[in-house]
């Protein structure tokens, strides 16, 4: 069950989901340190930022970014 919802997840394309700006939103960020994430609400998507970073972008804490 598991693998299929895996295999599910990364064939469909996320849907962006239109921000509502009077509920939280949330910044998921990648722990890879290679990358920056997703902005949601209630765990739909509204933004995806990606940008490699760099040496000196890899030491800034997460409220730097």
């Amino acid at each position: 069950m598991s693998f299929e919802q895996l295999k599910r997840m990364v064939t469909e394309a996320p849907i962006l989901t239109i921000p509502d700006y009077e509920k939280l939103c949330t910044v998921e960020c990648d722990s890879s340190r290679v990358a920056i994430g997703v902005l949601s609400q209630e765990g739909k998507p509204v933004a995806f930022f990606s940008e490699k970073l760099n040496k000196t972008k890899n030491k800034y804490t997460t409220n730097d970014m």
